[in-house]
């Protein structure tokens, strides 16, 4: 059968049949004319004499063994995707191999050719998924390049050359002809969608060309399976493949890819051109795949677009600018499925550079959480999901995700006596899965008088481990490393100088990723007579690279009194960069600026009266990304007699923009005795909103939604219990994100004589939906005196 590229493209053309690529050609004599016979699967638009032949798991014949026996020449054979080959053969041949007790199913080749004819619109797809609502605002913000990720384009080939892909590109396999170039400009303009630096989703993603299609963009399935057996035998990991390309259903092809995703390789895969149900397309139909919609510019499915519950996800599809094949800086608009999906592939990449350990399952669970919802016009019996390919940076996303499944779990920690450190993993329906496993040395290390117990993802596979310092006569940074299944792995490696630095009296310690490596590290400041910001980077391994820099002025001001330290990326590189604030009489903020390699870059700008309302006593200093522009911003709450939320919005050079809208009856409801003030995301727009609970009395959890200017949208819907719940005296109020759908929510923990973990979920518009389970033993752990919840 045809299988098409699913693109539109000007000018239109007639193309013609591909010729498969031969290889390991050898004929045999055909078997006894009564030998018996079994069914072979027809494809339309089927290659005369030639087979794909699946063989069973456990066969032990080889395909030239089958050949022999009963005729024909093997042109293909496969081990990783798929275990088999193709073959010419005669119908009659091919019918007596099907029979064979070694084979699985023999069906027809088919070919694989192009669509044509397509408007040229301006380019707007990546402005598009970078954000939640309707329309676009001129740019496209994104918080990690995924330099750290391959991703295998399966197509026409690459044009390795072009300027966009700045040497990022690479030739991997031609199972087509023997022309590696890509001589017909599809698969160039999907990688630039995927990781072009103008036109790309993940701009520095490392790109290898897998050509399964010819120059006029024919193929045959024969050289599809081909090339994902390749990709599935020699893919270098974290890994992502795109295929922009479909035809009818086919077994030996769904399996193949099928297979290639349990290997590990994430598979994002257009839906196809026809306006009909995916369900009826390969590789379309996987199950295991993400399948990709087309939108256009209005956010409604292209006209051309399948749909249908066997697809996953919506991307823009019609219009997109990418690189071209004919020039090093050609670019050309092309519309379809085979546009959307790339888009999809990038989004892939980057959370797999923050997440390399994640498996195929994981990565489609976080983008189709992560996604828009709700937003596509017509989506014809889809799931109503268009992709958001803003991707949190992982060190600070999840806060306790100890398996990473993308949703955070409760610890415990701290206790004396304790030998292990129980861990709630949250099933993100308000039920727990709690273990206590017992943890060598360190869970009694943790207990040492004036130790700091650090959370973060110390080896960057995505699980929240935990490090220790801060106690006098250590020599070494210990660190429990999560398997992500209660158990834990203990590390004690020596360090120098870092931990008897780190119990310096006044001494700050934060944790970051200051390199931008994806691994948290440990910083310290704050030392009276200090003149630089000690960083024990970590390895990855349980060991730390200690620099001690000197760096101006900073170290002394960060030991001022009063003086509030806060760690956060303030310039969208995904180092972690240091400011300070809180300290009367100061009209600046100061920012360290994290050169990734120990050293920093200073600015002290003045900023007008933010810093003076920064030292307000009883003020509230809350940090977050209230415009969504991957840059931390700091907000102020809590004063008495206060109607607004000052913003300081980071420009990202240090200075900042200072607004003060007023905000009503928030403000007001922020100085209640005994509230808990939170600063997170609780709709999934990438802003950081500001949410209320734990007054005494109230029936209601108040959320100022940030509305990315300044302004705050304040909701205070009744909600059952939960308010009452968080007013306990002794309660632990703990805001993660408990369900993987990027809104985070809030449980509740700590109070003597409770025998669940109350959890209020946010439905991202003010309104929560309260669970209140039974969790065995962990409630009454969590109330023990001195347990530290992680």
């Amino acid at each position: 059968m045809f299988m098409r590229l699913l693109i539109s493209v000007n000018p239109s053309r007639v193309l013609t049949a591909a010729v498969a690529s031969a290889v390991a050609a050898v004929a045999f004599a055909a078997p006894a004319a009564s030998a018996e016979t079994g069914t072979v699967q027809s494809v339309s638009d089927a290659i005369p004499d030639s087979y794909i032949v699946v063989l069973n798991e456990k066969q032990v014949s080889t395909a030239g063994a089958l050949t022999a026996r009963y005729g024909g020449t093997v042109t293909s054979t496969w081990h990783a995707a798929l275990n088999g080959f193709a073959a010419r053969m005669t119908a009659k041949q091919a019918a007596q191999l099907a029979a064979d007790p070694s084979v699985s199913y023999v069906q027809q080749n088919g070919r694989v050719t192009i669509q044509d004819s397509q408007p040229n619109p301006p380019s707007w797809g990546l402005d598009r998924v970078d954000q939640r609502q309707v329309g676009r605002d001129g740019r496209y913000v994104f918080e990690t390049p995924a330099s750290n990720v391959r991703a295998y384009v399966l197509d026409t080939g690459i044009r390795i050359s072009h300027t966009t892909f700045g040497g990022r590109a690479s030739w991997g396999v031609n199972t087509i002809d023997a022309n590696n170039t890509d001589c017909h400009g599809h698969g160039t303009h999907v990688a630039g969608t995927v990781g072009g630096a103008e036109y790309g989703v993940a701009k520095s993603v490392n790109l290898v060309a897998v050509k399964v299609l010819n120059c006029a963009g024919n193929g045959t399935w024969e050289a599809i399976i081909s090339g994902v057996d390749w990709v599935t035998r020699n893919a270098v990991r974290p890994a992502v493949a795109n295929m922009s390309l479909a035809g009818g259903a086919n077994a030996a092809v769904d399996q193949a890819v099928r297979n290639s995703i349990a290997s590990g390789i994430t598979y994002a895969i257009a839906s196809a051109n026809a306006n009909q149900n995916a369900c009826n397309f390969s590789p379309a139909r996987v199950a295991e795949a993400i399948t990709v919609n087309a939108t256009d510019a209005n956010d409604r499915r292209a006209a051309f677009s399948n749909w249908g519950s066997c697809t996953d996800i919506f991307a823009p599809g019609v219009g997109i600018v990418s690189s071209h094949h004919t020039s090093d800086t050609a670019s050309v608009s092309m519309q379809g499925t085979s546009m959307a999906s790339p888009h999809v592939a990038g989004a892939a990449a980057l959370w797999l550079a923050e997440h390399p350990y994640d498996t195929p399952p994981l990565v489609a669970n976080a983008l189709l959480s992560n996604a828009t919802q709700g937003v596509v016009a017509d989506p014809v019996g889809s799931p109503n999901a268009l992709l958001h390919g803003r991707i949190p940076n992982g060190v600070t996303d999840h806060d306790a995700d100890y398996n990473a499944d993308n949703r955070d779990d409760i610890a415990l920690n701290g206790v004396p006596g304790w030998g292990s450190i129980p861990v709630a993993f949250s099933a993100g329906n308000g039920n727990f899965n709690v273990t206590n496993a017992a943890v060598a040395n360190f869970a009694t290390w943790s207990a040492s008088p004036g130790v700091y117990i650090l959370s973060g993802d110390f080896n960057g596979d995505g699980r929240t481990d935990s490090a220790l310092t801060g106690v006098g006569g250590w020599g070494s940074i210990p660190v429990a490393f999560s398997n992500g299944d209660g158990t834990f792995t203990v590390t004690n490696a020596a360090v120098p100088n870092f931990p008897t630095w780190a119990t310096t009296p006044g001494v700050k310690i934060v944790t970051g990723d200051f390199n931008a490596d994806g691994r948290t590290d440990i910083a310290l400041t704050g030392g009276i007579g200090w003149g630089s910001i000690p960083i024990a980077f970590s390895n990855g391994n349980g060991t730390f690279t200690v620099t001690n820099a000197a760096v101006p002025n900073f170290p002394t001001w960060a030991s001022s009194p009063n003086v509030k330290v806060v760690a956060k990326d303030f310039n969208a590189d995904n180092r972690t960069d240091l400011a300070l604030t809180g300290v009367n009489g100061w009209g600046s903020i100061p920012v360290a600026f994290s050169a990734g390699n120990g050293a920093f870059n200073v600015t002290n700008a003045g900023v007008p009266n933010f810093p003076v309302w920064a030292a307000t006593p009883n003020v509230k200093l809350l940090t977050g990304d209230f415009n969504a522009d991957g840059r931390a911003d700091l907000a102020l709450t809590g004063v008495a007699g206060w109607g607004s939320i000052p913003v300081a919005f980071s420009n990202g050079n240090g200075t900042f923009g200072v607004t003060n809208a007023g905000v009503a009856d928030f403000p007001a409801w922020a100085t209640t005795a005994g509230v808990k003030i939170i600063a997170r995301d609780l709709n999934a727009d990438s802003r950081t909103d500001i949410v209320l609970t734990g007054g005494l009395g109230w029936g209601s959890i108040p959320v100022a939604f940030s509305a990315g200017n300044g302004a705050f949208n304040v909701t205070n819907g009744a909600v059952a219990d939960f308010p009452t719940w968080a007013s306990s005296p002794g309660v632990e109020i703990v805001a993660r994100d408990y369900n993987g759908d990027n809104r985070v929510d809030l449980a509740l923990t700590g109070v003597n004589g409770w025998g669940s973990i109350p959890v209020s979920f946010s439905n991202g518009n003010g309104t929560f939906g309260v669970t209140n389970a039974g969790v065995p033993n962990f409630p009454t752990w969590a109330a023990t005196p001195g347990a530290l919840v992680l």
